[in-house]
């Protein structure tokens, strides 16, 4: 070894070698477990009632060691679509999704009037209607009847309000983060043109208000674009990311100055592929005809993708080629189901492949002679070195 040599950490960084003087003894990294390995141990802990209980302790270091080497971009996540509506999601609210289904992203429909439901400028002060259509039928949600949730406007029907939403997605106790997916239907649909001239452009979608909308309901949970391109699921414990889709271009205008700060990432399209990106980048598109090369140089640029509008029939497809948000109406459904190993998201096939064929190579090979010092970046305390094992070379052969 040399003094640019490093290996990873158990704690997820690199650790540096530092030679200070020569000797005879070694140091061998200690073996390091394939993540399939550790995820099977801990889906057996998690089974057995009695052992989850007996083995805490180490059910929370395994959790953490597993966690620390997922990256975000790499977990699997069913994503609950149209969460807010009765007909897509069988009457379940959006916290019964999470705590009882395991549903850690999902969606709403974000209308910055009311045009197909009474007038066109019938919105919440400060705030968005969320709605899917005013189809009778398709317009109903598991919260008609709470009025916390609910907007009456003069010559309107109801819409939900998109604050009290957010609020409860907040208040969900989860260690695992949630990423909400907001459609945003600004202005004029087809079927409401009679209406165009009723709306200002200042009343479509404004960045800024939204922007505070995400910042005064989620709160400290949000991972914002500025956070980092690279995190673990460690490091997205207990975070909420927002991602806009549909008609964005508002949002970016009123972002897109140096020195911005979006609470929110904007969706790429799969046709527009973002090279060597600084922030993390997500792509939205539909699940029919989607483009597995297209999926494959996401993945390359370590981006995230959601599809959405998957059935029975592709939804396997759509979990082989890897992608990350697999958008499903009725999400009760044990097809769309992608629990594994007691959490709620399932590891990318291809990235653990990659994993056991890196322990693999790494398994008893890096030594450094007696003087040299191994420095953990990430390391805050002595046992965190604790995967270390001295082996002395010069013993005496008779």
């Amino acid at each position: 070894m040399t003094e640019e040599s490093y290996f990873l950490c158990e704690t997820g960084a690199k650790a540096k070698v530092e030679f200070e003087d020569a000797g005879q003894d070694c140091i061998y990294i200690g073996d390091i477990k394939p993540l399939r390995e550790l995820l099977e141990e801990r889906g057996d802990l998690i089974s057995n009632p009695y052992l989850r209980e007996l083995e805490r302790d180490r059910l929370e270091a395994l959790s953490n060691e597993i966690l620390s080497r997922i990256p975000y971009n790499q977990a699997q996540f069913t994503s609950s679509h149209n969460s807010y509506a009765t007909k897509s999601q069988d009457g379940l609210t959006i916290a019964q999704q999470i705590n009882t289904h395991n549903i850690h992203s999902v969606e709403l429909d974000l209308h910055t009037g009311n045009p197909g439901r009474g007038l066109p400028d019938a919105r919440p002060e400060n705030d968005f209607c969320v709605y899917h259509s005013s189809i009778p039928g398709d317009a109903a949600t598991p919260y008609d009847d709470d009025p916390e949730y609910k907007f009456d406007a003069r010559l309107t029907n109801d819409c939900v309000i998109s604050e009290p939403l957010h609020n409860e997605i907040k208040n969900i106790s989860t260690n695992q983060p949630i990423t909400i997916f907001l459609d945003l239907k600004n202005g004029v649909k087809p079927n409401d043109t009679f209406l165009s001239d009723w709306i200002s452009s200042d009343e479509r979608l404004n960045g800024n208000e939204l922007n505070d909308l995400l910042i005064r309901s989620l709160g400290d949970r949000l991972y914002i674009p500025s956070d980092g391109a690279s995190p673990s699921l460690l490091d997205m414990q207990n975070k909420i990311v927002v991602v806009l889709t549909d008609d964005t271009k508002n949002y970016q205008n009123d972002f897109s100055a140096p020195g911005s700060n979006p609470a929110a990432f904007v969706a790429q399209s799969p046709d527009n592929v973002i090279q060597n990106p600084e922030s993390m980048v997500f792509y939205n598109t539909k699940s029919k005809g989607f483009d597995e090369f297209a999926i494959a140089e996401i993945q390359a640029n370590n981006g995230l993708l959601r599809i959405y509008g998957f059935e029975a029939g592709n939804f396997q497809a759509g979990v082989d080629y890897g992608t990350n948000f697999l958008g499903a109406d009725h999400v009760r459904e044990e097809w769309n189901d992608l629990t594994e190993y007691g959490f709620p998201f399932k590891v990318r096939e291809e990235f653990l492949i990659a994993d056991e064929h890196q322990t693999m190579e790494q398994e008893g090979k890096l030594a450094v002679v007696t003087g040299a010092t191994l420095t953990c970046p990430k390391a805050v305390h002595p046992a965190d070195i604790k995967f270390f094992r001295m082996k002395n070379s010069s013993k005496n052969k008779n």
